[in-house]
């Protein structure tokens, strides 16, 4: 073993079975190449076994620490970005949790602002260029999906990186030359969403959509990027599969007022055919083997119920 490696050795042993602090997190990040620091945090949280509130707190670390990190010292690059977005998973859906959009949200906020923070030190082709260079080796396309839907609709302040929208740009939407994201990447908007777009048809004809880490993100990048119908059509085809009929089901799942769960059936009728999503759970209801099958196809049938007398409030 090298010399090198034999200090990265020690570093990360040192740390192994001690509460993971943010004097820790720092250390590791400051060390490691990017990737493998997200490693070594994910190896350190997964054997400390914690409970999923002090699980929270250490994930909620290790973004501050990236947060400091990208406006202290850390100049974004191909590396950073690409180990972001592929660590990424195990901030959106930690352990595997529930794939609701609720149950993303905050996250994904959070992580997108990061990211946003990250790049406004770059010139707009600069980040445009970088961008559009880890798209085709990520594992998890969730996250850049979502910055960019997510600059599209003005969610970011980007004027002090150069980025001036006119008033009334927000309204042209993602797919128009002029959108907040052609703003902010310049040129290399249309390559980013055309290597989005490719991922996208490849993940879609194997079904490996469902098995990112946040689809809703995705199909909503999809949707409003110009391809309407080619989202639509999937989803639909995905319901007539009892292979992916569950993954529509908990879809479009959100948190309503009271902290229940509801249906946003306004919004999501532009994705979702939900007359014969319904049918498709009463179906399972009635003659589904499996009680899993049947208890999803009951949660959906509740938060949809909910979400239709909310359209009459």
């Amino acid at each position: 073993m090298s010399r090198a490696r034999l200090r990265r050795f020690l570093f990360r042993a040192e740390f192994m079975g001690a509460n993971l602090r943010r004097v820790d997190i720092d250390a590791i990040f400051a060390s490691e190449t990017p990737r493998r620091a997200f490693e070594t945090i994910e190896a350190q949280l997964l054997g400390e076994e914690i409970a999923s509130a002090e699980d929270e707190d250490a994930r909620g670390r290790v973004l501050e620490a990236l947060e400091a990190a990208f406006a202290e010292k850390v100049l974004l690059t191909p590396e950073w970005l690409a180990a972001v977005c592929d660590a990424s998973p195990n901030y959106l859906r930690p352990h595997g949790a529930a794939t609701t959009s609720f149950a993303i949200s905050s996250a994904e906020t959070r992580l997108c602002a990061l990211l946003i923070g990250a790049f406004l030190p770059l010139a707009r082709e600069e980040r445009g260029a970088l961008l559009v260079s880890v798209i085709p080796s990520l594992a998890d396309i969730s996250l850049l999906c979502a910055l960019l839907c997510r600059i599209d609709r003005s969610e970011f302040d980007l004027d002090r990186s150069g980025a001036t929208p006119a008033i009334g740009l927000e309204s042209q939407g993602a797919g128009s030359e002029r959108s907040l994201a052609a703003s902010f990447f310049a040129s290399y908007i249309e390559a980013a969403r055309s290597g989005l777009f490719a991922r996208i048809a490849r993940l879609a004809n194997t079904g490996g959509i469902w098995t990112q880490c946040a689809p809703s993100s995705i199909l909503w990048f999809w949707f409003t990027s110009g391809q309407e119908q080619e989202a639509y059509l999937f989803v639909k085809r995905s319901m007539q599969d009892p292979r992916t009929l569950g993954f529509v089901l908990e879809l479009a799942l959100e948190s309503g007022d009271a902290g229940d769960e509801i249906v946003a059936v306004r919004r999501w009728s532009k994705i979702i055919d939900f007359n014969t999503l319904e049918m498709r759970a009463v179906e399972l209801v009635m003659s589904s083997a499996s009680r899993a099958d049947r208890s999803r196809a009951r949660r959906f049938l509740d938060a949809f119920a909910q979400g239709k007398s909310d359209l009459f409030k």
